[in-house]
Parts: structure tokens; sequence; C-alpha cells
């Protein structure tokens, strides 16, 4: 099926489009009970990368199927996971005979992570940031415990992995505020597309990902009121309230890309297309927006850590936040913006949070001296 070693000179990405095509998981499938027929272990004969894919493609939940962007990362980090194991061999201290996962020992794992922590891999030649090698260990952890229970490794090799956690000081500080959101609208007044994609996600705070699969059919009026129905993570729905004037941005829009504006319930189509009118990748919208953004040049771009760059995320913290200094409490803010735990909405509030609860702010006299 592949072969055991890794391509030389050649980026790992190039080999995940291979790897997500699910056509030969049956042929591994038959491969695994044959050998279950036969009381050998149900991985005999199985090579790294083969076990990368099984692994990927299994069927975890009888319900829940596993989008095709999880599958991609999953595959990205456990294929640059394999890729380090076979280039950096002496820095890690693997015999030649060991480089097989099945072969490795705690002692490797332990080498592996200082090395990804150390090494220049990440943005602009730096180390990765503590959230990217959280990420990365967790995907390594679940890996890992599965190769273990099904007898492919010897050891759990999830012993031999530090915890990485991160810490709300960890986290960019996404914060904006009022004033810079409103800044960012008067500069593109007069553009309807952009204008009427960051207003979008300025009042609802909905993720980029959900804004780029939101449907004409989705958005509806109901007593007088505008409603769109946005999927979330895990495919959970919710509704998104939408303002009068928001609405009317979102008919500007489309009167520009010249489609239908009057709401129709049957409407597949996107709510916002391309230039082309081909519903936008949630990647690349990301990466438009940021552009969209971030080219406004205005100096607040550069306060707070930002570096003259502004993210569609930036404006989902704008949401959590304004809507908690008009009054919204937590749950609220939580359920509107589609989080599973509410300890994720409180890092969006945390810096305000801090303020109102500092001591300073209950002196009756605040101008004391």
């Amino acid at each position: 099926m592949y072969e055991v070693q890794i391509l030389q000179n050649q980026k790992i990405s190039t080999n995940i489009k291979n790897y997500l095509d699910e056509t030969n998981f049956p042929i591994l499938k038959q491969m695994k009970f044959m050998n279950e027929e036969e009381n050998q272990n149900s991985f005999d004969g199985f090579n790294d990368l083969q076990m990368i894919y099984f692994f990927v493609h299994q069927k975890k939940d009888i319900k829940k199927v596993q989008t095709e962007d999880t599958k991609r990362e999953y595959l990205r980090e456990l294929l640059q996971f394999i890729s380090i194991l076979h280039e950096n061999q002496e820095a890690l201290n693997i015999d030649e005979h060991e480089v097989a996962i099945k072969y490795l020992k705690r002692r490797h794992i332990e080498a592996y992570q200082e090395y990804i922590a150390t090494a220049p891999l990440g943005r602009n030649q730096q180390p990765y940031k503590v959230t990217t090698l959280s990420r990365k260990t967790v995907i390594l952890k679940a890996f890992f415990k599965f190769l273990y229970k099904v007898g492919y490794t010897n050891e759990n090799l999830c012993d031999g992995l530090l915890s990485s956690n991160v810490h709300r000081d960890d986290l960019p500080n996404r914060d904006m505020t009022y004033a810079e959101v409103q800044k960012l609208l008067e500069f593109y007044k007069d553009a309807p597309i952009q204008y009427g994609l960051i207003l979008v996600l300025a009042t609802t705070g909905i993720r980029i990902r959900e804004l780029a699969d939101a449907r004409f059919k989705d958005l509806t009026c109901e007593n007088g009121e505008y409603w769109l129905k946005v999927v979330g993570k895990r495919r959970k729905e919710r509704d998104v309230y939408i303002f009068p004037y928001v609405f009317d941005a979102i008919v500007e829009y489309r009167k520009r890309r010249r489609l239908p504006i009057e709401l129709n319930p049957l409407d597949e189509s996107p709510l916002f297309t391309s230039f082309n009118n081909k519903k936008y990748g949630h990647a690349y919208l990301s990466k438009y927006m940021t552009k969209v953004l971030s080219r406004t040049g205005f100096d607040f771009l550069y306060l707070n850590g930002r570096n003259g760059i502004i993210s569609p995320h930036h404006l989902r913290h704008f949401f959590a936040i304004y809507s908690a200094e008009q009054g919204a409490d937590v749950f609220r803010i939580q359920q509107s913006l589609g989080h599973e735990s509410i300890k994720t909405t409180m890092l969006y509030l945390d810096k305000k949070s801090k303020r109102k609860n500092n001591v300073a702010m209950q002196w009756k006299n605040k101008e004391a001296f």
C-alpha cells in the first residue's frame, strides 16, 4: 500500500491529500480481520504509515463522523512526527533499527518533545508556541494510546510525553474595543463586500468556518426578527441574531455579487460567495479577512502584541467583550458563541473581568489623592 520510508526532499503536506483518500481503508480492515482469523495480532504486518492511516480513518463513534479538517490536522501532525524521527535520528539518539514506532522507547519520545520545543520549526523560524505544542501533544497522546491498546507497541509511549498545559498568559491577546471595530467599519463603509463580512462577524461572533458554510436558506425572518442558523463544532446548530442594519449589509453584499436577495427557504446557495460566486473555503476566507482587516494600517494594529495583524477571531472576541459590557452574563455569551465549556468563554473575558474586579474600583472617591 504505502512504502515504509518517508519520502525525502518533499514536504509532508504534499502527502496529506493521498492519505485523506479512504479507498484503502477497507483493504486494511480486511488485513486486520485475516490476522484475527489466524489468531495473530490484529495489526501484524502493518507499518507505521498504515497505522496512521488506519487510526485517522477508523470510526470512533457510531453516530459522529470526523470531519475532513480534523483528519487533515491529525495527518499533518503524525506525518510530521514520523518525518522528524527519520530525519533527526542522531539528535534523538535513535538507532537505525529503532526508527519504527514499534521499537521506540519513552526516552525517544522525551527527546522528540525537547527537540520540537526548541527547534526553529514555528512561524518565522521561531520555536513553537505553547498552544501549538499542546495541540501536538494531545494528538500524539491519542495515537500512542491507540497503538498500545491494539498491541502495536509493547510499551505505552504516552508515559514519555510531558504535559504541555496552556495557561492564560500563553494565549495571544485578541481583545478588541468598540472604537477599533468602528474604525474598521468606517474604513470599508463604501466597500459592500468587505463591510458586510466584517459587520456580520462583529455583530454575531460566529466563527469564520460558520460564516463560510452558511447558506442563504439559513437566513430567516420570524416575527420581524432576522436569524441565521449556523453549524458549529461537532455539527451543533445554533441561531444567531441578525440586526436589521446587518441584514441590509447582507443584502448589499448579495446585490454586488448579483445574487438573489429575497429570502428563500429552498435556496441552498452560500450566504456569501467569492468573486466568482463560488462557496468560500473557510481557510481561504480566514486569510482573506486577515488581509482585509490588517491592511487598514491603523495604529491600533500594532498594540497589544498584534504586530500589525488582526484576524477574524479578534472580532469574535470583540463580540464577547462588548456583549459583557452591555450587561450580558457569561452563560448567555457562552450560548451565543457556541462554546462547549464556559471556561473558554471566561478566557475571552479574562482581562475585562480582572479590571472589573480590581478592588481599587470599589473606592468611593476614585481621586482620593
